[in-house]
């Protein structure tokens, strides 16, 4: 029993850095979940008002065509009350 129980102490010493990282990334999938939805909900109801049939990431796009792309970043923020000219925590020398 004492030798299993040392075992155990043993591996949790050794893979304690990966039991950390996978502690953080389980408690901020946690804490972003909300702020996720909300831009989600968000973003959804801007797609259905402008009626834009494709959504897809930036590093994804491939331009086959002159299409009207629409970049949906400005609109959604706003309707999320995020002011994008606010200065950033990097733009005012905090932290430095």
């Amino acid at each position: 029993m004492i030798n299993q129980q040392r075992q155990q102490y043993a591996w949790q010493l050794i893979n304690w850095q990966q039991i950390v990282q996978n502690a953080e990334r389980q408690k901020f999938a946690e804490l972003s979940q909300p702020l996720y939805d909300k831009v989600q909900k968000v973003l959804m109801e801007e797609v259905k008002a402008q009626k834009i049939t494709l959504v897809i990431k930036p590093d994804d796009v491939i331009y086959g065509d002159d299409k009207t792309i629409v970049n949906l970043f400005n609109p959604v923020a706003k309707k999320l009350g995020i002011d994008l000219k606010a200065p950033t925590a990097d733009s005012t020398g905090a932290g430095q």
